[in-house]
Formats: structure tokens, C-alpha cells, sequence
């Protein structure tokens, strides 16, 4: 099971990572878990989740999915947010697919 923490801080803040709430969505049975590890736009995460549901249906894992969704809307918010900077991490299994 993927499990999307569409939420800001949910993998940590200010540069530092933290994969404990993801651990813990992991010990109860998600597989793998993405988030932010900052405070993320709303239009981001949007645009990062249709791209990354669109490459999963089209094959991809979710590591490679999540690696090509950064290429449009970009490898972090701060590329259309100046001053924010978060980016998408990825904890438990890379090889998740559809």
C-alpha cells in the first residue's frame, strides 16, 4: 500500500529529514510513504501527486515515478513558492508499483 502525507512537515522541517511519522504508517501497514519534510504549497503537492498517479499507471515504480514528477512541477516548491523549498522523500519500499 503507497501512502501519500500530503501535508507539510510530515517528514520533518527546516532541512532536517525525519522518517518517524512515516515509520509509523509503515508498522501499521503502508508499505511505502511519501511527504515533505517542510511547509509545502498546496498547488505543489497537487501537481506532484497527478504527476506521480500518472506515471504509476503508466508502469512506473515509485521511485522512478517520484525521480520524472520532478522535472515538472520541479524538484521543489521554491521553484514556483520563492523562500519555501520543500521537497518530495520517499520512505520504505522504492519499488512499489501499481
Amino acid at each position: 500500500m503507497l501512502f501519500q502525507l500530503g501535508i507539510c512537515k510530515g517528514f520533518g522541517e527546516n532541512g532536517n529529514d525525519d522518517y518517524a511519522f512515516a515509520y509509523a504508517f509503515n508498522q501499521r501497514g503502508a508499505s511505502t510513504v511519501t511527504g515533505y519534510n517542510g511547509e509545502v504549497n498546496s498547488w505543489y503537492d497537487h501537481a506532484m501527486i497527478k504527476k506521480i498517479a500518472d506515471l504509476l499507471v503508466n508502469g512506473y515504480n515509485i521511485q522512478t515515478a517520484i525521480s520524472q514528477a520532478k522535472f515538472d512541477p520541479g524538484d521543489t516548491d521554491a521553484e514556483n513558492y520563492p523562500g519555501s523549498g520543500t521537497y518530495i522523500l520517499l520512505y520504505g519500499y522504492t519499488g512499489w508499483q501499481l
